[in-house]
């Protein structure tokens, strides 16, 4: 009951700041919607959101943000908790790789929804849809 209880805190506080933010706009022929505030990004800490009801990882490496299916093609295990070094980030279950440019495990047999960010002010926008759609081999 805990594990539950700790999970519907963190979602409902995920949702309260996208409701918060309430923003989008389409650029280049994509919606771009307003997920979280930048300030409140760590370096290789990853943080979890959710675009159109599928929990989606972010990360900041630099000045650049990543944004990355949340979801382990492995056994599901949550991609914001791992760890990320050279644009790869590493499942905190069972230590599967996936680039984060372009969703792809290291042994080329999955690919993860990846989407586009920008930035706007202190608000990290993302893609509602994958940039790689053609190419993603997992379905969540």
């Amino acid at each position: 009951a805990v594990g539950w209880l700790m999970k519907w805190r963190e979602d409902h506080e995920i949702y309260a700041t996208i409701t918060e933010i309430n923003q989008q706009f389409e650029e280049e022929g994509k919606t771009f919607r307003g997920v979280d505030y930048i300030d409140r990004f760590q370096e290789g800490i990853g943080r979890k959101t959710y675009l159109n009801k599928q929990p989606v990882a972010l990360f900041k490496q630099g000045d650049i943000f990543f944004a990355i299916s949340n979801t382990c093609a492995h056994q599901k295990g949550p991609l914001y908790k791992g760890k990320i070094a050279h644009g790869v980030i590493v499942c905190p279950w069972h230590y599967w790789k996936y680039r984060l440019s372009d969703g792809e495990d290291l042994w080329k047999e999955f690919c993860l929804p990846v989407y586009q960010t920008k930035t706007r002010g202190n608000i990290l926008f993302v893609s509602i849809e994958p940039v790689n759609r053609e190419k993603v081999k997992y379905c969540q």
